[in-house]
This record gives structure tokens, C-alpha cells and sequence, in this order.
């Protein structure tokens, strides 16, 4: 997926565990720019007892995020901890107002004022809106320096619910414009902080 636009993708549903089979999937990619690009396998499991399925959604190809960094990606569940999340959009949007979001996941997202958001709108991306500058998510709201930079910060307060081991966490950060006129006008690519043990 390249600013929204998926490759290729697998249709052919739920393939048994005790039926092996072997899928190609096949695209073209013309990068726009030479760097790091970061391939992503979706890999759904249906966990039922009697119905057991390990399948492929599909494939995307990202370009690693330019303009939003991570501190740490792991944090562990048993002592909890904070990182970092800097912003770093450039100049040319130094003083921009700009809003850190968060989600449990970030395929395939949702469309904004002809911006596609990598984020799902979900329960997490719900708690965190409502909560931006909290003491969990610091500095999560306001506007970037002049040299378009900023930085918020991740914090669990403390040790995670078990139920979230192995859970990602995805961030991506918008800029937007004065009131009247176009609201986002600038979407990061997201980030990604892991629960481990």
C-alpha cells in the first residue's frame, strides 16, 4: 500500500490449517522517492475450536515513516513505561496546528478531506480523541515549532492488562489549517509501539 493505494491482494478466503496451498500474489511498484520501504503481511487466525484458519488478507508495501519517529516500540505489559513520538514534518509546515492519533490498527483506515488516515477508527483511536494532552497521551494536540517539529509522548501510568500482550499500538500524527478552510492538510505515516512481556 502506498499512500493508501493497496498492490495486490489475496481473495481467496479462509485457507485450512491441514490444507496447505501455496498463493502468488503479484504487483507493480514504482517508488517515488529512493529510501526504506517496510512490507507488511496481514495475517488473519480464526481461533474457533472447531473451525481453525490461518489466512493472508493481504500484502502492502510502505515507505518507512520519513516524518514521525518512535523513541522505544516496546513497552513492557508487567512494569509499563512511555516513549517518545517526535513529529518531524519540515519546515514548510512549522507552526501548523497538528493532532497525534492512535488506533489498534492501521489497514485499511478511513478517507479525511481527500486525506487517507492510517488508522482505524476503533475503540482505541475512540479513547485516545478524547483524551489528547492527557497524562497518557502528552502533548498529543498543539502546533508544531518553525522547523515543523513537535514531540508528544505515550504513557501507560503504570502496568498494561494482560489481554493486551502482543497488541500493537499505531500512531499517526495530522496537520491542520485554520478554521474555514481545509482541515488536514498533512497525514504522517504511522508508527507502531508493541505490549511484550
Amino acid at each position: 500500500m502506498i499512500n493508501g493505494a493497496l498492490i495486490d491482494t489475496d481473495s481467496c478466503g479462509n485457507i485450512g490449517q491441514s490444507v496447505p496451498r501455496r498463493r502468488t500474489l503479484s504487483g507493480s511498484y514504482t517508488p517515488v522517492a529512493t529510501g526504506v520501504y517496510t512490507l507488511e503481511i496481514y495475517n488473519y487466525r480464526n481461533a474457533m475450536p472447531t473451525d481453525c484458519y490461518n489466512y493472508i488478507d493481504d500484502v502492502s508495501l510502505e515507505p518507512a515513516a520519513p516524518d514521525f519517529f518512535v523513541e522505544n516500540d516496546n513497552i513492557s505489559i508487567s512494569t509499563g513505561g512511555s516513549t517518545t513520538l517526535t513529529l518531524s514534518a519540515g519546515a514548510a509546515h512549522g507552526g501548523a496546528d497538528y493532532v497525534v492519533l492512535a488506533s489498534f490498527g492501521c489497514h485499511p483506515g478511513f478517507e479525511a478531506d481527500g486525506f487517507h488516515i492510517p488508522l482505524n477508527q476503533d475503540m482505541l483511536f475512540n479513547f485516545e480523541r478524547i483524551r489528547l494532552n492527557s497524562s497518557i497521551f502528552q502533548n498529543t494536540m498543539g502546533k508544531l515549532n518553525a522547523a515543523g517539529q513537535a514531540t508528544a509522548v505515550f504513557n501507560t501510568l503504570g502496568p498494561v492488562s494482560q489481554a493486551y500482550l502482543g497488541t500493537p499500538f499505531y500512531f499517526a500524527f495530522v496537520l491542520l489549517s485554520a478554521p474555514g478552510t481545509q482541515p488536514v492538510t498533512y497525514v504522517s505515516f504511522p508508527v507502531t509501539v508493541n505490549m511484550i512481556n
